[in-house]
């Protein structure tokens, strides 16, 4: 059961509204919580916590990329795969701060 969860929306067979809310949305508070509970606020935590955020983002994109065409509209599947395309180019920019600056990922005191 557990592997099909995460299989059928990666290969593009689940609907749109679920992908967006079960997987986007779910999943991001989920990822949220954990990271305000259990991330130290050093240089360190806080670049392990972005770099497990970038695989969560990397893995919902490809599921939303996928079912984007999975909706009772077609232009919502083109204006979503535009969205993700632009987000896909601001992940460079990401990881340039979080390797050349880290501390501006660290909250002031």
């Amino acid at each position: 059961m557990w592997p099909n969860v995460l299989a059928e929306p990666l290969r593009g067979k689940t609907s749109l509204w679920k992908v967006v809310w079960i997987y986007g949305f779910g999943a991001s508070v989920v990822y949220t919580l954990l990271g305000w509970m259990f991330v130290p606020e050093t240089p360190f935590g806080i670049t392990v916590y972005f770099l497990f955020g970038l695989a969560l983002g990397i893995v919902q994109s490809v599921m939303l990329w996928q079912c984007a065409y999975n909706s009772r509209f077609p232009t919502a599947g083109r204006l979503l795969r535009g969205v993700l395309v632009v987000g896909l180019l601001m992940v460079p920019l990401m990881l340039y701060v979080l390797f050349r600056h880290p501390e501006a990922l660290v909250p002031p005191n």
